[in-house]
Parts: C-alpha cells; structure tokens; sequence
C-alpha cells in the first residue's frame, strides 16, 4: 500500500472487525441500545470486513500483530452526545481503527523510514503480544492521537470525545505521534538503554529534589456528597492528581516489589535504576545485576502500579536485596513520608501533588 492513505470515516463502506479470545470484548446489554450491540455483532465483530484486512496487512509486512482492544459500554456512554445516531457510533470507530492501522503499513514502505522501522521492530521483538488500546480522550480536545504507553507492548489510541476533524487534521496529528513513539518511551526493565537526561537528577533537601515538581497541597473543600461518577475522570488521569500518592515497599520476598497509587514516581524511580544500574562483569552479555521490571494494573488499562525488583537471570551472588536505596529514594527524592513498617514492608504516603 504505497502513497496517500484516504481516510475513510466519511464513506458508506460495511465495515467489520477482528474477533477471538484475546481480542473479544464484552458488551453490557443494559448500558447499549439495539442498534450498538447489532453493528458491534455485525461490523466489529465479524471476520471479514475492512479492520480485519487492515491488522492482516499490517501483520503481513511488520511481523507481528497489534491486536485492538475497545470497552464498548465505556464508548457508548462517552460518545452518546457526541453521536445521537446509534446506527454512526460503531462505524465511526471502525473506520477510524482501520485508518490507524493503514497509516502505520503506509509508513512503513515509505522510503526514508528506515531507521524509524528498525526502532519500531527493536521495540516490537521485546514483547511476546502487542495491543492497541482504543479509549475516549478526557478532554474536549478534537484531535486523535496514537500513544506509546509507559509499558511497551501497548499502544494508545485517543478518540476525540467531539466530532472529528477534517481528514487532514486527523493524519497530520496520527502522523506527528508516530514520529515521536520513541520519545514517548519509559524503560520496562533496566536492560533497556539509559535515556539522556537523567543525570540530571541532583539530591537536594526537602521538596526541591527531582525533574517531577512538588506543588503544594491544593484546597479541598470538604464535602459530605458522593461525587457522580460521570465528574471522574479516567484512571489515567484520575490518579494523578488524586491526594494521597500511596507507597508500598515489600522486601519479604524476591523479587522486591514497589507498588505505588501514583505512576509518575514509579517512572522515575525505574529510570534512574537504569540510568545507573551496575552491569555483571561475569554475565557474557553485559546485562546489569539487577532487573527492573513494571508490571500492569490488574485493575485499569494503561496504568503502571507495580515494579519488580530482582537479580539477573546468571548473577551468581545469593545476597537478599537491600532495599534502603529505594526507601531513601522514595523519601529524600520523591518526598514521601513512612506511615508504617513491619521492618520487611513499609508504606509511605504523600500529601502534595507531583507535576512533571
């Protein structure tokens, strides 16, 4: 597929879309209507329609699949304003995800992406799977726009939550993303090559420590109502500026493991991890002693709440962890506070907002 790719939401083609056990997504029949659970039976489910061809191209020429993932009830609650024609919905997104997928392939066998495409393949072969996860955008922001994840192995793709803009708009903002994939990257383990910058990172007093800003606790008035759930935002979004940031360390076992309400500190603590970890002079392939690992919420999609902490497969030393590096990271760098310790786990809590 060589040339311009024509977007095609605005056409009347029958759409459909791929389906199995991995890539299937449940649809609640008491939030969408008929006509939502008939298109996504008919169109986004089916096997032989214009998303299916997409992904297969795609497949066919990169190597690997990028399996898409989409909450039917989430979107429909989302997009019903947005869309008050039950029967535009499901064809809109389809389309859409066919465009996304088009995009990349046409990339692709461009000429002159070469050192572009030999990154994205560095990236793909780190993962057994890849996923396209496919959420509506929080803001009244009209532009769609396609996201690395801080966890590779998942893209994201951001649906307008207002009506789209004009064809070349959309291409011109899918395309400015994809150039910055790789700058959108954040480490899942300390094997991966250090990132510029972080040497930056200066221990100082107090609240004055990391590239992540501490802002001052904002004022909440207290209120004794239940806010609606319509008013949260995402995950994504939501746990950012929620107070307090909860942070666990667990040293019982190995791996140690840090688990935290706030992804942005987890962020920073892996990458510093790998911009400074020890490599095993013993191992052939130079790999560090220690491996960092993030691991994905069991609870939401695209958050990080999680990093293991472990010895290298082939680190001959049988020394347990010692986890005051991290603790004293988590509160001289990261201006957490200890509420509570067993000696092997310790959970901190902080009350003010960090901005990056």
């Amino acid at each position: 597929m060589k040339g311009k790719v024509v977007a095609p939401w605005q056409g009347n083609e029958q759409t459909a879309f791929l389906t199995n056990l991995f890539a299937k997504t449940y649809v609640n029949r008491t939030v969408s209507p008929l006509q939502i659970r008939l298109d996504i039976r008919d169109q986004w489910e089916s096997q032989e329609g214009l998303v299916q061809k997409s992904v297969n191209s795609l497949e066919k020429t990169l190597g690997y699949k990028i399996t898409p993932l989409v909450q039917w009830p989430e979107f429909y609650r989302a997009l019903r304003e947005t869309y008050p024609d039950n029967g535009v919905l499901v064809p809109t997104v389809v389309r859409l995800v066919a465009f996304v997928y088009d995009l990349l392939l046409a990339r692709l066998e461009r000429d002159g992406e070469g050192e572009w495409t030999e990154q994205l393949l560095d990236e793909m072969k780190k993962r057994a799977g890849w996923v396209l996860h496919i959420e509506v955008r929080a803001s009244n922001s009209s532009m769609l726009s396609v996201l690395t994840t801080d966890n590779m192995g998942e893209l994201l793709l951001e649906f307008p939550s207002r009506s789209m803009s004009s064809n070349a708009s959309v291409q011109t903002a899918l395309e400015r993303d994809m150039d910055q994939f790789f700058s959108l990257v954040t480490p899942a383990s300390v094997e991966l090559e250090h990132e510029d910058g972080w040497d930056e990172i200066v221990p100082v007093k107090n609240d004055e420590a990391s590239p992540i800003r501490h802002q001052g606790s904002p004022s909440v008035q207290a209120t004794s109502q239940v806010p609606a759930l319509e008013s949260l935002p995402k995950p994504t979004d939501l746990f950012k500026v929620t107070l307090p940031y909860i942070l666990r360390v667990d040293a019982r076992t190995s791996p140690l493991v840090v688990e935290c309400s706030h992804q942005q500190s987890l962020d920073l603590l892996v990458a510093y991890l790998g911009r400074w970890a020890k490599t095993n002079m013993r191992d052939s392939l130079k790999r560090p002693i220690l491996k960092v690992t993030q691991k994905r919420s069991d609870f939401f999609l695209g958050i990080i709440d999680r990093v293991e902490i472990e010895q290298q497969f082939g680190n001959i030393s049988s020394e347990p962890l010692n986890p005051a590096v991290i603790l004293a990271f988590v509160e001289g760098i990261l201006g957490y506070k200890e509420t509570h310790t067993t000696g092997s786990i310790w959970t901190f809590k902080r009350l003010q907002l960090l901005t990056e």
